[in-house]
């Protein structure tokens, strides 16, 4: 990569730079990110992947300090769905269901199986939780991250 053949230059220490094909949107997560200071660079989320957002660019490089806001809805017997909006800066998120304070699921939550995940017209992220127990008790957390940190929130559910 030619990191020279930048699309939008910002800031003068540090200097963020964007790639991403021209015509691209900033606020679309079709973005390269690379921060350069005197001394040194470094990348978004430590990574070459072309799926941040350039209005958040900043956001990337500081440990993160809004957990995600979770909602829940569909209770069933056996599903639950839940929802959390888009949080800044925030690069994966990992859902974990716990019964009792033990885990029974833990998954990245854009390796799962696209049929369980959704994005709402409100930049909104839906997944639909499986294979419950009725009348059970969960807790469940998403805990959202970028390549500076961690943060977390959990929302009690019981099936019907």
């Amino acid at each position: 990569m030619d990191i020279t053949n930048w699309l939008r230059k910002e800031g003068t220490n540090p200097i963020y730079y964007g790639y991403a094909n021209p015509g691209t949107d900033t606020g679309d997560t079709k973005w390269l990110i690379m921060r350069e200071y005197a001394t040194y660079r470094e990348w978004a989320d430590n990574d070459f992947l072309y799926d941040k957002i350039w209005d958040d660019r900043t956001a990337y490089f500081t440990t993160p300090t809004v957990a995600p806001t979770l909602e829940y809805s569909g209770a069933t017997s056996s599903k639950i769905d839940v929802t959390w909006g888009y949080v800044s800066g925030m690069t994966k998120y990992y859902i974990t269901v716990l019964q009792n304070n033990i885990p029974v699921m833990n998954k990245n939550v854009y390796e799962w199986k696209r049929k369980r995940i959704e994005l709402t017209p409100e930049k909104k992220i839906v997944v639909h939780i499986d294979r419950l127990i009725p009348q059970t008790e969960y807790t469940v957390r998403i805990t959202g991250k970028n390549g500076f940190g961690e943060i977390s929130s959990d929302v009690i559910i019981t099936t019907l």
